[in-house]
């Protein structure tokens, strides 16, 4: 809700998002792999706590925490 542009992807050039991220970029696909991170939105950020918590590890990890 800032007047700030939205940050965007420094490989693809479109608008860094969260979806954008666990299914579209390549600059990110090996970390998730790493972090066993399911590639699609409904695992990811479904209801298993365990995919939650190896989310916020790797956004923390990859310095994307505070940028999406």
């Amino acid at each position: 809700m800032t007047k700030e542009e939205p940050t965007q992807c420094t490989v693809c050039g479109v608008t860094l998002t969260v979806k954008h991220i666990i299914t579209e970029c390549y600059q990110y696909s090996e970390e998730l792999k790493k972090f066993n991170i399911p590639p699609n939105l409904y695992e990811a950020l479904g209801p298993n706590s365990e995919n939650t918590l190896n989310m916020l590890a790797f956004l923390k990890k990859s310095d994307l925490f505070t940028k999406i």
